[in-house]
């Protein structure tokens, strides 16, 4: 068995010459980081050398051979027609900017009549001294209600 030989160079670009790289010797490329063998007829590179540094990739590079250029990018389609602000006001069907199967918020009752923002309009407030809000589940479990509580169920 035959001691495999090592050849080395510190220039890059340099191969080494067929005569000197016996089959399944290897020789390297210290300057490019470049591996070779031989099968006895011609050098083959084994390694593709130190490889490139990392690349920013860049969207709008057009140039097919530039590192940074980004293969199979899907096309972005224009929206048709173009997008439109909707306006939830717009009462004609025929705008653009008109909203389809609205939902009808009805309008609040008037509560005025029922809403006393004075307490001294309250029949008997005069001998209100606390008022207290509480679930009609709380107010039910007061055994014996104090008269001098006004009890705003919520």
């Amino acid at each position: 068995m035959t001691i495999p030989k090592f050849l080395g160079s510190d220039h890059a670009g340099n191969k080494p010459p067929l005569a000197k790289l016996g089959v399944r010797e290897l020789a390297f490329n210290m300057a490019d980081g470049k591996i070779f063998t031989s099968d006895g007829t011609k050098i083959i590179e084994l390694a593709p050398g130190k490889g490139d540094a990392n690349v920013q990739s860049d969207w709008s590079q057009t140039n097919t051979s530039s590192d940074d250029f980004i293969k199979n990018k899907p096309t972005i389609p224009t929206p048709t027609p173009a997008q439109v602000q909707s306006d939830w006001n717009e009462m004609s069907s025929t705008d653009k900017a008109f909203i389809k199967n609205k939902p009808s918020i009805p309008t609040a009752p008037n509560l005025t009549k029922y809403v006393k923002s004075d307490i001294a309009l309250v029949p008997g407030s005069t001998n209100v001294v606390n008022m207290v809000s509480m679930s009609q589940h709380d107010y039910d479990a007061i055994a014996k209600p104090d008269p001098k509580t006004l009890y705003i169920i919520i």
